[in-house]
């Protein structure tokens, strides 16, 4: 997918994913449908984080600097969400706290356009699966 619609329209549909993923969890009123709104969600936000070490990767004359800042941020909001969630749960509920969960996916959508510079650099794939070929330096 990432290939052929890159890295903007990819974390954008998986967003979108997240959040619907997150509505039937807080709208649901089944466990089998807020089960299935977990697996939606989870699939939404699978792709995110391996496209922003990639778009690192991508950046700047020393991405090395870029990596590690996303590095700690995702590693620190590993440990701080599950924490947040929970105790925003223990004050109010899990219907708040999964729905403020669902609140933040959409910002994958919306955030999504952060990943365009390194898109410009990969080539574009066609719907055959060959390289079309780009302007050249």
């Amino acid at each position: 997918m990432v290939d052929r619609y890159g890295s903007v329209r990819t974390v954008r549909v998986s967003g979108v994913l997240a959040t619907l993923g997150g509505l039937l969890i807080v709208f649901g009123g089944h466990p089998a449908v807020a089960m299935g709104g977990f697996a939606l969600m989870g699939l939404g936000i699978a792709v995110v984080v391996p496209l922003c070490f990639a778009a690192a990767g991508r950046s700047g004359a020393n991405p090395s600097l870029a990596i590690a800042g996303v590095a700690t941020i995702t590693y620190t909001s590993g440990l701080v969400a599950p924490s947040a969630i929970g105790g925003l749960a223990q004050l109010t509920s899990l219907v708040v706290s999964f729905g403020l969960v669902t609140l933040l996916s959409c910002g994958l959508a919306a955030l999504a356009g952060v990943l365009r510079a390194g898109d410009r650099d990969r080539p574009k794939i066609s719907s055959a699966g060959a390289a079309v070929p780009g302007p050249r330096p």
